[in-house]
């Protein structure tokens, strides 16, 4: 709690300051299982519901109360041999407005969620005064997949269905201002913003260089002076060049005619500031120039980054990536990853072919993983 409310400032000394934040968003989820279903359906007649418990959300200082209303037979006549589900916020003492979203979906007897539906919650309709107002997810369940055999049906195993309500409330918009203490000194991390700063400056202004990495861009010759003491005690691998009677050492320059112009700038400035801009985009070039000069932070950075946007369009191009340049925790994630949704890879079978020893590790990987464990289509 103590860290929530720790003090945020702009990244420069000031006299005073402004700083505009969002607070967390809330997530709640909700589960209703409703035994005896098929009896639900045949006798609760198009346009009468069933009501679960109701349950409460604490979000910007209230405590909102929902409760889901189920009609097995649908809501109205446009929606009959389906069952709809409604969300219902019954608080009618609202304090403020809030935004946010809903998603419903249906657990099937895998544990995996089916039949998913979303929707926005407008600030609009939540108007201080205003009367409770619901949610429909209308057509939600199609009857003819609920009358399947029991042995068949993984959506109401045992004549059980399974609902989950998850709710997602918007953080607000917070501000905080304040003034700078005339007699404060310098904090840690000032200091060190400070430093990064300065180093920064020394690698644009190029002053005190004695080493040049050259580099090719579009066919042009760019040279960009550097330092050889950053880089040697940053690098292994510079340390090494600059120690011995390398070319290197001779000319003073650096050649890296494999990496371009823009994953060269970018690793420098990591290796002057320690720190890189929008790492999401520039992970997988960076992790390949990082593996060459060992630069172990900077790779296990990369690879927490395309480990935590793995997806189906980009799976298969980490793995190859991790299988080259030896990153282990990444090659393990995207293989799990590929044999969890290995369904979703059926129309892509041919981008495995130039990739046998890799196709011999997801069988062996398939092999070991229970089958609750993959996805299935439904």
């Amino acid at each position: 709690m103590a860290e929530d409310k720790k003090e945020k400032k702009p990244p420069i000394e000031t006299a005073s300051w402004c700083y505009r934040d969002k607070e967390e968003d809330v997530h709640h989820d909700f589960a209703w299982t409703i035994t005896n279903f098929s009896r639900k359906i045949n006798g609760v007649p198009n346009g009468e519901y069933i009501e679960s418990d109701k349950f409460s959300v604490s979000a910007h200082g209230m405590d909102l109360e929902w409760q889901l209303c189920l009609y097995p037979a649908g809501k109205d006549g446009e929606d009959e041999e389906h069952v709809s589900i409604l969300l219902e916020l019954v608080s009618r003492s609202l304090t403020a407005t809030f935004s946010g979203k809903i998603e419903f979906s249906v657990v099937s007897d895998t544990g995996e969620k089916v039949f998913r539906k979303k929707k926005s919650i407008k600030e609009s309709d939540t108007q201080i005064g205003r009367p409770m107002f619901g949610l429909l997810a209308a057509k939600f369940i199609p009857h003819n997949l609920l009358k399947m055999d029991s042995q068949s049906n993984q959506i109401t195993p045992s004549d059980k269905l399974t609902v989950l309500c998850e709710i997602t409330i918007d953080g607000k918009d917070v501000q905080q201002s304040g003034k700078q203490q005339s007699d404060s000194k310098p904090s840690t991390k000032v200091c060190l913003e400070k430093l990064s700063l300065d180093l920064s400056k020394l690698l644009e202004d190029q002053q005190f260089s004695d080493i040049t990495i050259v580099c090719q861009d579009g066919g042009n010759e760019i040279k960009i002076p550097a330092h050889k003491t950053i880089l040697g005690s940053r690098s292994p691998v510079f340390n090494a060049m600059f120690n011995t009677n390398m070319t290197e050492t001779q000319t003073r320059e650096v050649n890296i005619i494999d990496l371009n112009i823009s994953t060269v700038k970018d690793m420098l400035r990591y290796m002057y500031i320690g720190t890189i801009d929008d790492l999401n985009t520039r992970s997988p070039n960076l992790l390949e120039a990082a593996d060459k000069y060992q630069l172990s932070e900077l790779k296990e950075m990369c690879e927490d980054t395309l480990c935590a946007n793995l997806s189906v369009e980009n799976s298969l191009e980490c793995l190859v990536l991790a299988d080259l340049h030896n990153a282990q925790e990444l090659k393990q994630a995207s293989v799990k990853f590929i044999v969890e949704h290995s369904s979703d890879f059926i129309d892509q079978i041919d981008k495995f072919k130039a990739y046998p020893d890799l196709i011999a590790e997801l069988f062996k990987a398939m092999a070991r993983s229970p089958t609750n464990k993959r996805r299935k289509v439904v």
